[in-house]
């Protein structure tokens, strides 16, 4: 349950507009005539995930009252590597695994308590 609340927030800071500068859609040139590669143009659409706005606003609410530690574990856990093992993401973050997968627990029931 708490996974996909996490996961449903990992999604919705997706949506926000991006802070840093972004690469051009098109070329500089007057003419602006930027041709994409052919995969970009003939992909297929991928079905997008609901994303629940409300709960994803609550949710960053809660993270950013969490302490420093906590806040770059769930971070990296779902927004940034989601992909890596646990084993692999708290030598990442040069932190014990079981250190890691104890604050991750911790920080899980914080933000369960909290909801």
């Amino acid at each position: 349950m708490i996974d996909e609340i996490l996961r449903n927030w990992a999604l919705y800071l997706q949506t926000l507009e991006p802070v840093s500068p972004q690469p051009d859609s098109h070329c500089r040139s007057i003419e602006h005539r930027y041709i994409p590669e052919a995969g970009e143009v003939f992909a297929e659409e991928n079905k997008k995930p609901f994303i629940d706005i409300r709960q994803g606003e609550k949710v960053e609410a809660i993270v950013c009252k969490l302490n420093s530690r906590f806040k770059e574990i769930l971070k990296a856990r779902y927004v940034t590597h989601p992909h890596l093992s646990k084993e692999r993401l708290a030598r990442k973050l040069r932190m014990d695994k079981f250190q890691f997968e104890a604050d991750l627990s911790i920080a899980k029931n914080h933000i369960k308590k909290e909801l």
